[in-house]
């Protein structure tokens, strides 16, 4: 009997519903999609604001995103037994299989959770008036300034959930979970997240189950690296 894999997308900036026609967020990571079918029941979500998903009106964190996928999962009744999340995708399936499904196994392809910074308590006693002025201005900067295009596409919520995640590091989260419940997959051209980070901080268990691609970047590993991913998710 085949297991079910759940697959949890990036933030992918093209994959916004106003930026794309696609209905599914891995349409274009048909490859992989196809091999992992072989072995594997696939289910795939799109988060909101991606790929018509409907926008909720509230600020979201990644415990929110965690809360939908569980939301999904149940809604379909189905059994997740490995869970592969790609980017920020990897910080929602750290904290659904906490929070959630500790049954699951985890397969983290450049997850996003490894953080230079965590400004989540600097402004922790900042005024709200203080508080919501410095993120507008904020806003504005990366937007108008920096343009950096995950801002500069989003509606009010994904810029709003962008902000809000870029800043999160996650792990200690990652600490909660067995070595033998996870396998973390980087590529070594990878510029957009940082494994070198985890050398400083993760057990030398967990730093054992960090498999690097040679060649691979952030965004080419899911496309162009299927074989490299496929003999590693069967070693779960």
């Amino acid at each position: 009997m085949k297991k079910n894999i759940l697959l949890l997308h990036g933030w992918d900036y093209e994959q916004y519903t106003k930026q794309t026609t696609d209905k599914d967020a891995w349409d274009y990571c048909k490859e992989l999609i196809e091999t992992l079918k072989k072995n594997y029941n696939v289910y795939t979500l799109n988060f909101p604001g991606f790929c018509g998903e409907k926008e909720p009106k509230k600020e979201w964190d990644v415990e929110d995103f965690a809360s939908y996928v569980n939301d999904y999962v149940n809604k379909n009744k189905i059994k997740v037994d490995i869970v592969l999340g790609y980017s920020f995708g990897g910080a929602v399936a750290t904290i659904y299989k906490n929070k959630y499904n500790k049954k699951a196994k985890l397969f983290l392809v450049a997850p996003a959770i490894i953080r230079n910074f965590d400004n989540s308590k600097k402004f922790a006693k900042t005024p709200k008036m203080v508080e919501k002025l410095r993120k507008v201005l904020r806003n504005l900067y990366v937007i108008y300034v920096v343009g950096t295009p995950e801002m500069k596409y989003g509606t009010k919520f994904l810029r709003n959930a962008y902000q809000i995640i870029v800043r999160r590091d996650l792990r200690e989260e990652l600490e909660k979970i067995d070595p033998d419940d996870i396998i973390l997959i980087y590529g070594d051209k990878d510029d957009a997240v940082n494994p070198e980070l985890m050398n400083k901080t993760l057990s030398k268990n967990l730093r054992k189950k960090v498999v690097m691609i040679k060649g691979a970047n952030h965004d080419n590993i899911v496309t162009d690296y299927v074989k490299e991913l496929n003999s590693n998710i069967k070693k779960l």
